[in-house]
């Protein structure tokens, strides 16, 4: 059987110039910046580039949303 790779075994810089894969690198490590202590205690994967910043309201809320239905 033929895995693919977790993302962080994705070499994610090398696809920069595709605008749409930037901007979801950067979302993601603005994600990471601001929650890394969850990710890190519950993923045990390659942790991302710190930025500075806020998450959109609107997406947190959602995020949380996701987050109350799966934990039941």
């Amino acid at each position: 059987m033929n895995i693919p790779p977790f993302n962080d075994q994705i070499p994610w810089e090398d696809y920069f110039d595709v605008p749409e894969i930037k901007a979801a690198y950067e979302k993601a490590c603005l994600w990471y910046s601001n929650f890394r202590t969850m990710v890190d205690n519950s993923t045990g994967r390659k942790p991302l580039k710190i930025l500075k910043g806020k998450v959109d309201d609107r997406e947190y809320r959602k995020f949380l949303e996701a987050l109350n239905f799966v934990g039941g």
